[in-house]
């Protein structure tokens, strides 16, 4: 494949905490905003992947593709500063990676 033709897949996958959740309704609302806010903001494709029978816990993972890595993984980046800022959860851990 020539260099022009490239194509970047990132994956950034958040592992939250949300302390304040006593139900999963609550936690439902809680990652519904952030998933929201992130598609909003960004152009990238999110889904919760883990820890749905949990109410204080949710993994979500956060994908964007792109022809440019710098642009796709700045992107990424900015995805995880949003979900730091996010009122009602905390990121406890989170990695990147490159499909």
């Amino acid at each position: 494949m020539p260099d022009g033709d490239r194509l970047y897949l990132g994956l950034v996958t958040l592992d939250l905490v949300i302390p304040g959740s006593t139900s999963l309704k609550e936690k439902r609302r809680v990652v519904r905003g952030l998933k929201d806010r992130l598609k909003s903001r960004l152009d990238v494709s999110v889904a919760e992947v883990a820890f749905q029978d949990l109410h204080q816990r949710a993994k979500v993972a956060v994908a964007c593709v792109g022809s440019d890595r710098r642009a796709v993984e700045n992107t990424l980046r900015q995805a995880l500063s949003i979900a730091e800022s996010r009122d009602g959860a905390e990121v406890c851990d989170w990695s990147l990676e490159w499909r």
